[in-house]
């Protein structure tokens, strides 16, 4: 993850967190995992499940997941341009 290409206004937002690829109906798709408890599922209405920036950095760094990602919501929205 380059984090320098991630703003640093996403980057102080304590809403991140991690995802696994898992296939579900026969399609690929991202599972959200809680970054300070890795083996454990975040909610995406759940705040408690987010971490600060860092911690998710860290967990994908070591390789305990696929990826990271914030969660919308709070004046943040995004558009899914790759489908």
């Amino acid at each position: 993850m380059n984090v320098d290409a991630i703003p640093a206004e996403l980057r102080e937002r304590p809403q991140w967190v991690l995802w696994r690829t898992a296939r579900r109906d026969g399609k690929l798709t991202k599972v959200p995992y809680q970054a300070h408890r890795p083996n454990d599922k975040a909610a995406v209405d759940n705040p408690a499940t987010w971490s600060p920036f860092m911690v998710a950095y860290d967990a994908v760094a070591d390789g305990k997941v696929d990826g990271a990602g914030i969660v919308l919501g709070d004046a943040l929205v995004g558009v899914d341009l790759d489908h």
